[in-house]
């Protein structure tokens, strides 16, 4: 089986807020790259995609901190409007570094509930995808119904790791495996 790489760069989606169909928009990057699906192969969907799909940005100067968001923005020095964005999208917050509080979100420790406000408008922030696990199935089925192929479907982040250089890729969702 030869590796194939679908890709969908943020410079050819241009920036939106209204919600748009993933799947056909995985299908047109597919058609445009000529690439032939096979039973066994993964794709690897940017989380960050997945979530413009479902329209999950907020403006951040719409967002009203509560009091207790404001000491908190204080002592970890984070914006107070992210800062409350990021303790409504959490499950549990941990504690926190300068700049970072540490959550957990979907299952995974993820820093700031996943939040994420680099190579989008500033003002505004995407969230993780909303049910993860089961987007990334769906996606999966309609890949199986609409072009009958077996694959894997990966929902991928990135996170820096302290005292490395660069990014580790990880997965926060996936399905077929």
């Amino acid at each position: 089986m030869k590796v194939k790489k679908i890709e969908i760069l943020s410079t050819e989606v241009e920036f939106q807020k209204n919600k748009f169909n993933l799947f056909e928009e995985i299908l047109k990057c597919i058609n445009k790259l000529g690439i032939e699906l096979d039973d066994g192969d993964i794709i690897s969907i940017s989380s960050k995609f997945a979530a413009l799909s479902q329209g999950r940005i907020a403006k951040l100067n719409r967002i009203k901190p509560c009091s207790e968001t404001i000491r908190i923005a204080s002592e970890y020095r984070i914006p107070e409007q992210l800062t409350e964005l990021i303790i409504r999208e959490s499950d549990s917050v941990f504690g926190g570094v300068p700049g970072f509080l540490l959550t957990s979100k979907d299952g995974l420790f993820a820093p700031n509930a996943g939040i994420d406000r680099s190579n989008i408008k500033s003002g505004y922030a995407i969230m993780y995808p909303h049910k993860p696990y089961r987007l990334a199935e769906q996606i999966r089925i309609m890949i199986l119904l609409k072009l009958g192929k077996k694959v894997g479907v990966i929902l991928t982040d990135s996170r820096l790791l302290p005292g490395k250089r660069g990014t580790t890729g990880i997965s926060i969702a996936s399905s077929g495996f």
